[in-house]
Formats: structure tokens, sequence, C-alpha cells
């Protein structure tokens, strides 16, 4: 087995940067966006394929002021090529 660990330079900003944040936790948390999330999924045919279609819905509890907010729809369909 041949493991390689690679670090990129962005690799490194990002973790100063969350060392940065977990050193006032309190400070971190209130910046975390929070979402709750619902879906659903069923497989069915059409003719003779196979699909998974489904839906879900997230609703955004707690975002910063120019983050993501109120509600959103996710449609999903995904074909199924069974062997």
């Amino acid at each position: 087995m041949f493991l390689k660990l690679v670090a990129s330079n962005s690799f490194w900003r990002a973790a100063v940067a969350l060392a940065k944040q977990l050193s006032n936790p309190v400070a971190a948390l209130s910046s975390v966006p929070l979402q709750l999330n619902a879906s659903v999924a069923k497989v069915t045919k059409f003719g003779s394929q196979l699909a998974s279609m489904g839906g879900g819905l997230r609703y955004w509890v707690e975002s910063p002021d120019s983050g993501p907010q109120g509600l959103a729809l996710r449609p999903a369909l995904a074909l199924l090529f069974p062997k």
C-alpha cells in the first residue's frame, strides 16, 4: 500500500484561519451557518429505464447577512444502470 500526503499553500492558509477561529469559539460559532434539510426519494421506472427521483427542502436557520436566507428547493433525478 502506498500513501502520499500532499498539502498545498491554500490548505495551510485554511488551517491557520481555522486555528484563529478556534482560539475564540464563541465568535467562531456565531458566524457558522445553520441549515435544516429534509428530502425524499423513490426508485421508479420510465419504460424500461430505472431512475431515482426525489426532492428536498432546505431552511437556513442562521446565516451571515451576506449568506443564503429562507427556503430552498432541491430536485434530484438519477438514471440507474444496474448490471
